[in-house]
Order: C-alpha cells, then sequence, then structure tokens
C-alpha cells in the first residue's frame, strides 16, 4: 500500500506533507525562478538600453522637464522589463516543466486515494497519449477561437463594455481547464468529453480559473495551481460531477 493512513489525514497540509510532493513542488519553482532571473538579465542587458535612448530626453537637454521625463521613461521601461520577463518565464517554464507538473498531479491523487494512479510506461502509450493530446490541445483552441476572436474584434467597437468582461470569464473557464484536464486524461476521459465538466460546473471553473490566471503571474506558484486543480477534481469526482476512474468504495473513503 503506498500509505496505511485514511485519505482524510492528507487533507490539511497535502502540499507540505510529503516529501515526494515538495520535491516535485521544488524543480519546477526553481526553474521559473531561474527563466524569470535569465529574461530579466537578458531584457536589462540588450533592450533596456535601446528603449531608454529612443524614449528618454538627449544628453542635450537639461531642466525639470528633462530630468522628470527621463525618470518617468526609466520607470516605464523597467516595468515594461519585469512584466515580459514574467511572461516569458511562465511560457517557457510552463512547457519545460509540463513532466513535473503531471507527477505533480498523480502523486496529489495518490496521496488521498493511497495508491498508485499513473499508468504503466510503454512506447506505444506514450506516442498514443502524445497523439491523442495534440489532437486534444487543437479542439481546445478551436472551441476556445470560437467564441474568444469574435469576442475580441467586439472590443474594438463600443461593445467593448460588455465584450471584455466577457473575454476574460471565457479565458479564466479555460484557464482553468488546462489545470484539471491533467486529471481528466489520467481517468481516460474522451477529449470530445472533457468539456462537459467546465461547462457542467461553470461557476467552478471560472472561479478556479481568475484565481490560477492570476496567480500564475507569480512564477513560482505553479506547481501550487496543479496541486489546487488535482483537489478540485478529486472534490468533483467523489459526488459523480466528472467522470472517473474510482470505485464506489474509493469515492465513499474520499467522501469521509
Amino acid at each position: 500500500a503506498l500509505d496505511a493512513r485514511p485519505p482524510a489525514a492528507h487533507v490539511v497540509g497535502v502540499d507540505f506533507s510529503d516529501p515526494k510532493l515538495v520535491s516535485l513542488s521544488f524543480v519546477p519553482m526553481l526553474v521559473h525562478v531561474a527563466l524569470f532571473g535569465l529574461f530579466v538579465w537578458l531584457s536589462f542587458s540588450q533592450a533596456a538600453g535601446p528603449l531608454i535612448d529612443n524614449f528618454a530626453p538627449g544628453p542635450n537637454e537639461t531642466g525639470a522637464w528633462a530630468t522628470l521625463l527621463s525618470g518617468i521613461v526609466h520607470v516605464v521601461v523597467a516595468v515594461l522589463v519585469v512584466l515580459a520577463s514574467v511572461v516569458c518565464s511562465v511560457l517557457v517554464g510552463s512547457v519545460v516543466c509540463d513532466p513535473f507538473y503531471d507527477l505533480l498531479s498523480e502523486r496529489t491523487e495518490e496521496l488521498f486515494v493511497c495508491r498508485n494512479v499513473g499508468p504503466s510506461f510503454s512506447v506505444q502509450v506514450v506516442l498514443r497519449g502524445l497523439v491523442r493530446e495534440l489532437m486534444a490541445t487543437v479542439l481546445r483552441l478551436f472551441v476556445w477561437g470560437i467564441v474568444a476572436v469574435p469576442l475580441w474584434a467586439l472590443s474594438f467597437t463600443p461593445a467593448t463594455i460588455v465584450a471584455t468582461p466577457l473575454s476574460f470569464v471565457w479565458t479564466w473557464l479555460f484557464f482553468a481547464y488546462e489545470y484539471v484536464s491533467r486529471s481528466l486524461v489520467r481517468h481516460a476521459v474522451q477529449p470530445k468529453k472533457r468539456f462537459g465538466p467546465m461547462f457542467s460546473h461553470k461557476a467552478v471553473f471560472v472561479g478556479f480559473g481568475a484565481t490560477a490566471w492570476l496567480l500564475s503571474f507569480i512564477p513560482f506558484l505553479a506547481p501550487v495551481l496543479v496541486v489546487a486543480a488535482t483537489r478540485l477534481y478529486l472534490s468533483l469526482a467523489v459526488y459523480d460531477r466528472v467522470p472517473s476512474l474510482y470505485t464506489a468504495d474509493e469515492k465513499q473513503k474520499l467522501k469521509a
């Protein structure tokens, strides 16, 4: 048995109670922080100087206004560099750390159900999974774009007062789906059927997605979001709100 204790013993402090979970979390955290530092260094060393030279007052311009404008330009460039570094580190880090996120999600689920939940490894299984998930990604982007593109077009019209909030809500919905889909994949839910839980529990997914979207701009918090999304899936699965491979006995123990 993975652990002799009942699942309820893991509910409090699951993020820090298991050494393996902590170690799996630290790796992507360190990668994200390292990438953020790298992009900040590259941005300041390569891009900040030319931007400041183009927009700041020249050396021949003096006076209080020139000093104020120069200070504003320096602050704006610094903020832009940091924001660009955050976005780049999140995007690159999400790709580099994806295998760790799968392991994190698996380990979180194992702590609750007290058994191994990861699929057995084989080249055939991996190749089938890659093809399936590539198709799932294309489908997800297609469904997201059907609504996102018209809302983006409406944002340039007076309807922007409605289109902009709806764009955020639609993005948050799929942002949550991106994290929860790891559990759906593990429980053999077909790509076309993965949208069902998202649209059936829109308020839950939008609420989680909004929080995850905001916290994702802090690079080292991605592992925490993966663990949280797995726990969200578990809380829905035990009441049959989402498809799962759990037995009736496992669901009963999780409810306890």
